[in-house]
């Protein structure tokens, strides 16, 4: 009876023991120990990106030397970590063979800025092209919020911590809105019977494999259209200084989706509206080097080339934005194509040429690229967005006053023109942590969600945007319009899936010790009792 009742104490002894550095809370209910999940979507019968979202198991650090095939077992069952510098596609791949439970992706050491998560997107695109099936989790941490969620433990095949997070099943994204701004500018000729408008339109959201923080793929456009807005509403607002136009201004979504938002924005205008536009200017990847000139894209119709582009007044306005761009030292390139109404569009101007329309887009790109998703991506340089900016404020003006009238306040013009960059980094760094993604930029819960945190970003960024727009201009705007998942137009047929963003635990588990220590000593009681 003493030794059995000896032994009982002893298990009670392992069990406290356990209890007081078995699990270690490294931060782990930190809300900042965020796990950012990839892409999840079906086209049509076809899924693509990660079909499970939670798991449970032995974290092992993967240091860039075990790419054996005797290697694999260290490998299954367990989330792998693995640095964003030795990310690749056969990686990926020899993971999800070694039957892992998991990938966590650990962004570089140092800051978090944008190009990483830029850089990621164009490491991985290849594995959603091909269609590779992912039957793991696959998350992206940022390498402060990993080091500080393990607290420099070392990691490796022989250590017994864990990670966990408990998403439950993805689900469906049912019923998104897609969301439009507009608001105006009125010139002086307002009243008149036949105003004329220039409009200027771009899209706000973009594309991420990683959506949580898809705010880091916006190449200066939204940044562009705001600086477009500051500069002409402080001439505009002054009546010695206005100008005979009316400006629109368009901000459109679901860009990636074949230009949805843009296109149904066209569809909503009335026909008065359409028939004043002189021209329209598009903005489409303003900040993306020095190294790359400006191109001017147009594009004519086959059906009527002699309506589109080749009028005295169209060579005017291209002559204005030449000479501007030259004074920057910016070189201005035009870049001519031809569509019918049958030809896919690949640049935002094409739609409004389709109508006969007079537009362009202005861009760093010289191809055209599908308005799909998964195309190639740049992070936003600061120094050439600026400068691309100054250089399209000058021509709107010297279009706008025809080079004479806006002479005599040159020191209004500098001070206007004077785009403080800082402002600019400021912007970008409060999107870049934000998901700007049709369908997660969401007004309201509308879906299946229980992160309050992605709807109050959402709600945040649309509201700064609505406020921007209202502070400035007139007549404002908000289109919102259901995405629908097989509309003829856009071909969609596409679901997106929850969730995108999850709390991470790190804990360390029981030892073998333990456990056969705790085994044995509840045979021997037993056998004694």
């Amino acid at each position: 009876m003493k030794r059995s009742i000896f032994l009982l104490l002893i298990i009670l002894t392992l069990i406290q023991l356990n209890n007081k550095y078995d699990i270690e809370d490294n931060g782990s209910y930190d809300d900042t120990n965020k796990a950012y999940r990839l892409l999840q979507y079906n086209r049509g019968t076809v899924g693509y990106g990660p079909e499970i979202s939670s798991f449970n198991s032995i974290l092992v650090q993967y240091n860039n030397n075990r790419l054996k095939e005797t290697d694999r077992l260290l490998y299954k069952n367990k989330a792998v970590a693995i640095n964003q510098n030795d990310v690749n596609l056969n990686l990926i791949a020899y993971f999800i063979n070694c039957l892992c439970s998991a990938i966590i992706i650990v962004s570089h050491q140092g800051v978090f800025r944008n190009q990483m998560v830029v850089q990621l997107n164009n490491q991985l695109r290849e594995m959603y092209l091909g269609n590779v099936t992912i039957h793991i989790p696959i998350y992206y941490m940022k390498y402060n919020d990993y080091m500080k969620m393990t607290r420099d433990v070392i990691i490796d095949a022989n250590t017994e911590y864990r990670l966990i997070v408990s998403a439950g099943l993805p689900n469906i994204i049912a019923e998104p809105m897609v969301i439009n701004f507009q608001a105006m500018l009125k010139g002086y000729e307002h009243l008149t019977p036949t105003p004329k408008t220039i409009l200027i339109t771009t899209s706000y959201d973009s594309f991420g494999l990683v959506p949580s923080l898809s705010g880091s793929n916006n190449n200066g456009n939204l940044f562009a259209m705001f600086e477009m807005i500051r500069i002409l509403s402080h001439l505009y607002r002054d009546p010695n200084t206005r100008g005979k136009y009316d400006i629109m201004f368009a901000l459109t979504s679901a860009s990636f989706l074949n230009e949805y938002g843009l296109k149904k924005w066209i569809d909503q205008q009335q026909s008065d509206l359409l028939d004043s536009i002189e021209h329209v200017l598009c903005f489409e990847d303003l900040g993306i080097t020095f190294q790359n000139p400006v191109y001017m894209h147009s594009s004519k119709l086959f059906a009527n080339k002699t309506a589109n582009n080749n009028n005295n007044n169209n060579e005017q306005i291209i002559q204005l934005y030449k000479d501007n761009f030259n004074q920057f030292n910016i070189p201005l390139e035009m870049i001519d194509n031809n569509i019918d109404n049958t030809t896919s569009i690949h640049w935002k101007h094409q739609f409004f040429i389709q109508k006969n329309i007079n537009s362009f887009t202005l861009s760093q790109k010289l191809y055209s690229q599908s308005k799909e998703m998964h195309t190639y991506q740049n992070p936003v340089d600061i120094d050439a967005l600026t400068v691309n900016i100054k250089s399209i404020a000058s021509s709107l003006l010297s279009i706008i006053y025809k080079s004479s009238k806006i002479g005599k306040y040159s020191d209004v013009l500098e001070q206007i023109l004077d785009i403080n960059k800082q402002n600019l980094e400021n912007w970008i760094s409060s999107i870049e942590n934000t998901n700007t993604m049709v369908p997660y930029l969401q007004e309201l819960p509308t879906f299946t969600s229980n992160n309050k945190e992605l709807v109050d970003k959402s709600k945040e960024f649309l509201n700064s945007i609505e406020e921007y727009f209202k502070s400035y201009l007139d007549d404002f705007q908000k289109q919102l319009l259901p995405l629908p998942s097989n509309s003829s137009y856009a071909k969609l047929n596409i679901h997106f899936y929850n969730p995108v963003t999850q709390s991470i635990t790190f804990i360390k588990v029981k030892g073998l010790g333990f456990e056969l220590s705790l085994l044995l000593a509840t045979i021997s009681t037993l056998k004694l009792v």
